[in-house]
């Protein structure tokens, strides 16, 4: 007996990766034009967007690769809480690449700040149960 859940699951897979998609495709023409257009040292807001769209495409990102790792690689189906899953594990490390990224850009990056993220990244690991 097929299950009747299947299909549905899929297509919600599928409706993620096309709103992925359109976020990714949405930051990428944003950024040149912050970039180009906006003067960072007139308006100070400008740095957090800009964190925002690096965020965002980081979280594109790492969801296609993951979309791809379970399509692709591993050639199996996945379902609506293996979606959910995929795309928190994907939010939090971005925002880990994001809190490097700070880290780098303000020389806060030293030995403590790398036990910090080192510690983030295993408490995660043993809360999703993935290590």
């Amino acid at each position: 007996m097929k299950n009747p859940f299947e299909n549905s699951s899929i297509r919600y897979a599928v409706v993620i990766q096309n709103i992925l998609f359109g976020i990714l495709g949405l930051s990428l023409g944003i950024l040149p034009i912050l970039g180009l257009m906006v003067d960072p040292l007139e308006f100070g807001q400008v740095v957090w967007i800009f964190w925002v769209l690096i965020w965002l495409v980081s979280f594109c990102v790492i969801s296609y690769i993951q979309f791809w790792w379970f399509f692709s690689y591993k050639a199996q189906l996945i379902y609506t809480d293996n979606v959910h899953q995929m795309l928190l594990r994907a939010a939090v490390w971005s925002s880990m690449l994001i809190y490097l990224g700070v880290l780098l850009q303000t020389s806060q990056f030293n030995l403590l700040n790398i036990l910090v993220l080192l510690l983030l990244s295993a408490f995660y690991a043993m809360y999703s149960g993935k290590s």
